[in-house]
Formats: C-alpha cells, structure tokens, sequence
C-alpha cells in the first residue's frame, strides 16, 4: 500500500503541470522547495497537487522581474494557504484510507465468516463420509459371511 502518496507528484510531474522547463522547474524548487510543502513516500520524494500552482506563480513572478527576496517575501505572506490546502488534501487522504481500512475489516469478517460456515460443512461431509465407511465395511462384512455361509451351504450338498 502506498500510504496515500496516489494523489501527491513528483518532481517531474510537478514541473510537467506547471509548463515550465527542466531546467528552470529544478532551479524554482532547488530555491523554493520549503514552500512546495515535500513528503517522502518511501525513497521518493512527492509534491502535494497544490505544489504546480505554487511553482507556477514562483515561475510567473521571475517573469514579471520580481527578485528571489521579493518572492519570499510573497511566498512568506502567501504561505498559510498552501499549508491550509495541504491539511485539507492530508485530511482527505486519512480520510480515505480510514474508509479503505473499515472495507478491509468488512471483508475479512466476511470471509471468517465463509471459513467458518465451510468448516461446519466439511465436519458434516466428514462426518458423513465416516458413516459410509463404516457401512461400507459392515457390507463387505456380511458378503463375506454371506460369502462363506453359501460355500458351506454348497459342500453340504455335495457331499
């Protein structure tokens, strides 16, 4: 299980959904990766979803000139939104697995349930196999008595 990293990105998505370069994308999250809010799943480092809109405006504000300390001033103010979308996204996500793990325990009482109604069945099956066995056994009895009594009955006639 993935622990709920299905919805978070990594670095090449993050820069993918952004549109911006490689190269610019690995340098905007070399200088702002604190802001992107990264989790590791794993060996893999992930982004939440909100992580490409934050880049995009990083990326958006260097267009329009603004300096790196200018932009950490602004990622500075802005930074309790993205954090707020990041719980909400995080809570979410608990949210699922909490939901996942109650359908997981649903099933498995279903399925002790199957063992234990098979269980019941198998003892009746064997129980009734053991009875057949034993008539089985009571029948091959008696054709053998049944069997010597009539060889006897044959010499007798013969003699």
């Amino acid at each position: 299980m993935d622990m709920g990293g299905d919805n978070w990105l990594t670095l090449a998505e993050v820069i993918k959904k952004s549109n911006l370069s490689d190269m610019e994308g690995r340098r905007l999250v070399k200088k702002f990766g604190a802001y992107l809010a990264p989790r590791k799943f794993g060996h893999v480092v992930k982004y939440p979803p909100a992580a490409v809109e934050a880049i995009t405006l990083i990326g958006e504000l260097y267009r329009q000139g603004l300096t790196t300390e200018e932009i950490i001033s602004i990622m500075g103010h802005k930074n309790r939104y993205p954090a707020e979308k990041l719980h909400g996204e995080l809570q979410k996500e608990v949210g699922a697995l909490l939901k996942m793990q109650n359908q997981a325990c649903q099933l498995m009482r279903s399925t002790f349930e199957m063992v234990q109604n098979l269980m019941a069945d198998v003892a009746v099956l064997t129980a009734k196999l053991a009875a057949a066995e034993t008539e089985i056994q009571s029948l091959k009895e008696e054709n053998q008595a049944y069997r010597v009594g009539a060889e006897a009955g044959k010499l007798e006639k013969l003699s």
